[in-house]
């Protein structure tokens, strides 16, 4: 006799009783295969189905133009793809903080009203940065900075704590006092732009500082650490699934806006003048071509 599959309401949405005990088997175990498994279990149980089959296939080997290459699906909630997307915007916090003069270490941070608005508020957060770089003062005192974007539950766990800890480059023009007064102003009194704590960041070691701006411990929680219950967990994983859904995370302007990825630490400014130089003499080529040619008259 088949067993019919009960379901436990949890607000609007059912949960199956199989799904949520396969999602606990999984997550005693800690290695990748397991890991991978326990989110496309809650992936499922949120009625994800297609996210849910794109990770479990994530890192298989397939064949692409005869070449075996690893299957990636380029989901937030993902393990592997969000630890490839960390290394990825690592390298390029490095490459960009080396090119500041004065760096120096901020957390902009904005609170939630409840904890069901965070998509909301993780637009806000987006939409307030912009309107705060373009004021004048900010303009003038801070040539560039890069950071990376991050949600987390406050202690109480009643509301969602959006920040980001950014590396800024300072002109002696900046008023520090000033960032967080306009940014107190601008967020109504739910934010914060303040100095980050020097005893948890070092700016001498870039490859630790970039590791830790970029971490993915919030936005890609463990599965069975960011709830207390299997349900909670449940609702606050859709709620991350729905605010960073096809987002991007790195946060960049002025000069560490143009540094990519590469393979060496850092492109030298000489290689850009020259590829600069390139681009001017084939433009200077074009114009001289485009010029209709005066017959000459040793041919007449």
């Amino acid at each position: 006799m088949n067993r019919k599959t009960t379901y436990k309401s949890q607000g609007n949405k059912k949960h199956p009783y199989k799904i949520l005990e396969k999602i606990q088997s999984y997550t005693v175990c800690t290695d990748t295969d397991s890991v991978q498994k326990a989110r496309a279990a809650q992936l499922e149980a949120l009625g994800l189905f297609d996210y849910a089959s794109q990770v479990k296939k994530c890192g298989t080997i397939q064949f692409y133009r005869g070449k075996p290459e690893p299957m990636r699906c380029h989901h937030r909630l993902c393990p592997q793809c969000a630890d490839r997307l960390v290394q990825h915007n690592t390298r390029r916090v490095v490459n960009g903080v080396r090119r500041f003069q004065k760096p120096v270490i901020y957390i902009a941070s904005l609170r939630s009203k409840s904890l069901y608005d965070l998509k909301e508020t993780v637009d806000n957060f987006l939409y307030y940065h912009k309107l705060f770089r373009r004021r004048k003062n900010f303009k003038e005192g801070i040539l560039s900075g890069i950071g990376a974007l991050e949600v987390k539950l406050a202690k109480k766990k009643m509301v969602w704590n959006v920040h980001a800890h950014f590396v800024l480059d300072l002109t002696p023009r900046i008023r520090e006092l000033w960032l967080h007064e306009a940014w107190w102003e601008l967020t109504e009194g739910r934010g914060s732009f303040l100095p980050h704590d020097e005893s948890d960041v070092d700016l001498r070691n870039l490859k630790a500082l970039a590791k830790y701006i970029t971490k993915n411990l919030t936005w890609c929680p463990t599965p069975g650490k960011l709830g207390s219950t299997m349900e909670e967990e449940l609702e606050l994983l859709e709620q991350i699934h729905d605010a960073l859904k096809d987002r991007k995370l790195l946060i960049a302007w002025g000069a560490a806006y143009r540094v990519k990825e590469q393979d060496n630490d850092i492109v030298d400014a000489p290689t850009l003048d020259r590829h600069r130089l390139r681009r001017s003499v084939k433009l200077r080529r074009r114009r001289k071509s485009s010029k209709p040619k005066k017959d000459c008259i040793s041919c007449q």
